[in-house]
């Protein structure tokens, strides 16, 4: 897709509308800034962006001092209240670097904003990192990619991965437990996800035991950064903006791409994350509150039956398939 300054374009005519939700407050997207030179980038690198005025320099900063590959970036500024479309917009001139700007007037969150950028992309990989995780790895971009390309994996994550056990909730897992874990296993290494997890991506801390440069193979993993192709996303579609309020869009593409016999991957990035600037703390308001409410509403009336489908299946090959995070 062309694009120029002052365009203005609708979700649905960019990403097709079986992976959004209904949304009756969305307005025409509008495109900023845009540098794009005659080059195909290497990677597209897809940045959703709300009210980071205070990182957001910093975070840019370290994402591109770290890539070594031709990139562009894709930044959608999602309906910020604070300043961080202008300094964006005043940083990327200062840059002058590869990139599209678009910004919202309504928001469509992460996930919409991922699927926005997925479409947009010219890379041949497209890269999604939040606007709160600080990368300071130069050279991620190559692992990441290798990772991709030399193991069948549907996508690869620079913070966790984990098995499909982990998603199940607290019951089915005391249920199941030792149908997977000998006491001893259980003992020496728990269930959990590998990676930044919890608290240790506040504290840029690893799960002890994994190394700089590992690469690992598991059920699903979670983003940030987060990596597929073109390819990959063309083969099992994008995020589907449904499972956004679940917290489970990243797990659903995962989930998908293992029907196609891929499975996810993971190779730690280093990074951190400010909890004090972190999305996951952040309190919605005003026009933010009143889309998040309308679609959460929505999500139970009109797509329950998919969700619903989506966590029995999980539910059933948790039980039945589920394999602990083993590095390659």
């Amino acid at each position: 897709m062309k694009l120029k300054v002052g365009d203005e374009f609708s979700y649905n005519h960019i990403v097709p509308a079986i992976y959004s939700l209904p949304h009756p407050f969305l307005e025409p997207f509008k495109v900023i800034s845009i540098n794009r030179n005659n080059t195909k980038p290497k990677i597209s690198a897809i940045v959703p962006v709300f009210n980071k005025e205070k990182i957001i320099t910093i975070m840019l900063d370290k994402l591109i001092g770290s890539l070594t590959f031709d990139y562009e970036l894709i930044i959608i500024d999602d309906a910020s209240t604070d300043n961080s479309k202008e300094i964006i917009n005043n940083y990327l001139k200062y840059k002058n670097v590869n990139h599209v700007f678009i910004s919202t007037t309504v928001p469509i969150f992460e996930t919409g904003c991922d699927n926005l950028g997925f479409f947009l992309a010219a890379g041949s990989y497209l890269l999604e990192v939040q606007s709160d995780i600080i990368i300071n790895d130069k050279g991620f971009d190559k692992r990441m990619i290798s990772a991709l390309d030399n193991n069948k994996f549907c996508s690869v994550s620079g913070r966790s991965c984990h098995s499909w056990f982990d998603l199940l909730d607290r019951n089915k897992k005391i249920t199941n437990i030792l149908k997977f874990y000998s006491p001893l296993s259980l003992i020496l290494f728990g269930t959990g996800a590998v990676g930044y997890v919890g608290k240790k991506l506040y504290d840029g801390e690893l799960t002890k035991g994994i190394m700089h440069g590992d690469v690992y193979h598991a059920d699903t993993n979670c983003r940030g950064p987060w990596l597929t192709s073109k390819s990959l996303l063309n083969e099992i579609g994008p995020f589907n903006t449904n499972n956004f309020f679940l917290g489970f869009d990243d797990h659903d593409f995962n989930l998908r791409g293992s029907k196609l016999g891929y499975r996810a991957g993971f190779t730690p990035v280093l990074q951190t994350c400010d909890k004090n600037n972190s999305s996951s703390f952040k309190k919605k308001e005003g026009i933010n509150q009143k889309v998040y409410d309308y679609l959460a509403e929505n999500k139970q009336i009109h797509s329950f039956k998919k969700i619903f489908g989506s966590n029995e299946f999980i539910n059933k090959i948790a039980i039945e398939k589920a394999t602990r995070p083993k590095k390659i």
